[in-house]
């Protein structure tokens, strides 16, 4: 599942100061 983590990652790094990143959200899921 490193995968995922990458995808965490990497929308971690994209999300903007202050705002909350849901990492369970169905978009996040390939």
């Amino acid at each position: 599942v490193s995968h995922v983590k990458s995808a965490l990652s990497i929308r971690a790094s994209k999300a903007k100061p202050g705002v909350p990143v849901d990492v369970d959200a169905p978009d996040d899921t390939d």
